[in-house]
């Protein structure tokens, strides 16, 4: 089976796109809910692999930090370093963005009936605008079926500060600053919880989320010494197990990783992060190298890991303005099991990829082919 990418691609790894695929495919299922009960164990594991989808946010999380570090360390040496990295992140970024905010808030009010509570006001339009509604969410400046882009201001946040440290500091250097940071994390959110912030607000706020960052930006700075690599590639099948039995620990005292349960918000994000991590760098350090993880770089993971940026952007809108209520008349208020939820989510999950791939076409593709023409990147020395 083949896809048609469109050219971009052919500067990204196959593999990593693969992980962003796993990564929307955990996510949109789990916005999209399971709201009935479980009455089998295939529907109580069914259950909770929806709650857990949130996860993939965190995978989200580490593959910016690796990439966004591995991009600002190729080229800190290079002129004009602060105003590049800028503007390409500006081109990559912003124009999906402001236009899917707009058709959301301008547009569609217009041709849809709302859900309820739909009244934004002018500081949650512009919390969304300015990229900070992750401070604001909990305090109600936010839109009913745009609450998901909080983590998307949790990457523009970290965006504005990481590009001067990468700068100011050596390699050595910043392996300790990440490791001070990402130990001091789950303290971080223990003092946020024991004063009596919501876990909403430990949810969304950017130093609670740093670990995962830290710990993508930690495999991008270890994995430039060919001895560390040598060395990933020794222990990644042990270090992958390992990895996956301290996640497989927490299942329990956390509820299946309710995402709102101290226990998840205190140790389970940290851990997740850590896994997340070795299993990025053991994808890194094998791709090309064996056939355990080729399967990642198959043609559907890859169209949907290349496209998962406007999947992201579009899933909760489509779920919440319409998809809810489609599903409601066609199978009726009170579905009875498990199989119709799983089979909306298969649904919405397509009808993002479709608009996913109707926005690269309109907005993205263009956007990114006058990136190179203004701003073309400058090849590693």
């Amino acid at each position: 089976m083949t896809v048609n990418l469109p050219s971009a691609a052919g500067e990204r790894s196959a593999a990593l796109d693969g992980l962003r695929a796993l990564a929307i495919l955990l996510v949109i299922p789990h916005n999209a809910g399971l709201p009935v009960e479980a009455s089998t164990l295939l529907e109580s594991a069914v259950r909770h692999a929806y709650a857990a989808g949130w996860v993939g946010v965190q995978l989200f999380f580490v593959l910016s930090g690796f990439l966004i570090t591995r991009i600002l360390r190729q080229s800190r040496a290079q002129p004009g370093y602060f105003r590049r990295f800028y503007a390409r992140r500006a081109f990559r970024i912003l124009p999906a963005y402001y236009v899917v905010l707009f058709l959301c808030l301008a547009v569609v009010p217009q041709v849809l009936e709302m859900p309820p509570g739909f009244a934004p006001s002018a500081g949650a339009v512009s919390a969304f605008a300015l990229f900070y509604v992750n401070w604001v969410d909990t305090a109600g400046a936010t839109v009913p079926g745009l609450g998901h882009l909080w983590s998307l201001a949790v990457e523009e946040q970290f965006y504005l500060a990481w590009p001067a440290v990468v700068l100011l500091l050596d390699r050595r250097g910043m392996l300790r600053l990440v490791a001070v940071l990402v130990l001091a994390s789950p303290l971080l959110r223990m003092a946020m919880l024991a004063s009596g912030m919501p876990s909403g607000f430990v949810y969304e706020a950017t130093p609670a989320r740093m670990d995962a960052l830290l710990c993508g930006a930690a495999v991008a700075l270890w994995l430039e010494d060919a001895t560390a690599v040598e060395r990933a590639r020794r222990w990644a099948a042990p270090a992958l197990v390992l990895s996956a039995l301290a996640v497989l620990s927490l299942v329990p005292s956390t509820h299946g990783f309710e995402r709102h349960h101290v226990v998840t918000q205190v140790a389970g994000f940290s851990v997740l992060s850590l896994a997340f991590s070795v299993a990025l760098a053991a994808v890194v350090v094998a791709e090309g190298r064996g056939r355990a993880l080729r399967w990642l770089g198959a043609p559907p993971l890859r169209s949907l890991g290349f496209f998962s940026y406007g999947m992201y952007l579009v899933h909760q809108p489509l779920n919440q303005w319409w998809g809810e209520g489609a599903f409601r008349r066609l199978w009726g208020v009170g579905a009875d099991g498990y199989l119709p939820f799983v089979l909306y989510s298969v649904l919405l999950v397509a009808c993002s990829y479709g608009l996913a791939r109707l926005l690269w076409a309109m907005v993205e593709g263009p956007a990114l082919a006058l990136r190179e023409r203004w701003c073309p990147a400058v090849p590693a020395s």
